[in-house]
């Protein structure tokens, strides 16, 4: 509105410049309302956009846009490639999982209800069993939790590859994963509705948290058996808000906000993880197939 008005007195200031100069209102023109008004339309162009580069000038930098919801898993890096935060984990460990919601932050939306989780990976593994347990971020990297999540609920097994279906009856888009020869598992994460979490864009790297808490964290400790060595799983979430209107909006984790891991073989000895035999050419073949099928996507 500033700009605005900054751009109108401009024109208000011209046009009264020129009535003056036309119809000499006093009898008497003075030689700056004349030059002014009698200067070319090159001229004036030029002070227009003058007065426009001073207006964009003065425009106030956008508020960082934090998606509704995303995913992170603690110690995974970001895959710039395959935007996903990916970790190699042993299965004698948990996985600590955030899903997180934005509830008043920057285009925060308010409360996110009926959150979802889709637990994604390859059909030919067999028996896959996931156990989620409620957990908190223990303060890691400053994301305080002070309120420890309603226990997760197992859904169903999908084996038939279809796709997890948002609130607004879309399917998920498929991102290079679902489909034939995926098999999902879906959980709900109840409502997101708690402004006792600082809320960041967990993209490219970790972020500083902000000081001023504005959403909700559900942390979980997931483990995760039955598959074998080097297989992956990905973690998609998905929920909704309602608008101002009161209708139901589809919200869902962007896909450069999802997560995924890779199960790596444990050595019983020393108690540490052992990357199985061509465990990182198999899981870069994964994500490769991933990557591949998100380009043709991007391409159609």
């Amino acid at each position: 509105m500033r700009n605005q008005l900054f751009l109108l007195s401009i024109r208000n200031w011209h046009s009264f410049c020129t009535y003056k100069a036309k119809t000499g209102n006093t009898g008497v023109v003075s030689n700056k309302m004349y030059f002014f008004s009698s200067i070319s339309t090159v001229a004036r162009m030029g002070l227009a956009g003058l007065a426009l580069l001073a207006a964009v000038m003065v425009q106030p930098a956008p508020a960082s846009a934090v998606p509704t919801l995303q995913v992170y898993i603690e110690g995974a890096v970001c895959d710039d490639e395959a935007e996903t935060w990916k970790i190699t984990s042993p299965s004698n460990k948990p996985l600590r999982l955030w899903a997180g919601g934005n509830v008043d932050g920057p285009r925060g939306k308010g409360p996110i209800f009926d959150v979802k989780a889709a637990f994604a990976y390859s059909s030919g593994v067999g028996n896959v069993t996931i156990d989620i347990a409620s957990s908190t971020t223990n303060g890691f990297g400053g994301f305080t939790d002070p309120s420890t999540p309603d226990a997760a609920t197992y859904i169903a097994t999908h084996t038939d590859g279809s796709r997890p279906v948002r609130a607004d009856d879309k399917k998920l888009a498929k991102h290079g994963v679902y489909g034939r020869g995926t098999t999902w598992q879906e959980w709900s994460f109840g409502d997101f509705t708690e402004t006792d979490s600082p809320i960041a864009d967990f993209v490219d790297a970790f972020p500083q948290a902000p000081l001023k808490a504005s959403g909700q964290i559900n942390a979980y400790d997931v483990s995760v058996s039955g598959l074998n060595e080097s297989e992956w799983v990905n973690i998609d979430i998905y929920g909704y808000i309602l608008n101002k209107k009161g209708y139901v909006k589809s919200r869902f984790a962007p896909f450069s906000h999802n997560a995924a891991f890779e199960l790596a073989s444990f050595n019983p000895t020393s108690g540490a993880a052992v990357p199985a035999p061509g465990a990182g050419l198999i899981f870069a073949a994964g994500f490769g197939f991933m990557m591949y099928q998100r380009r043709n996507k991007k391409r159609a």
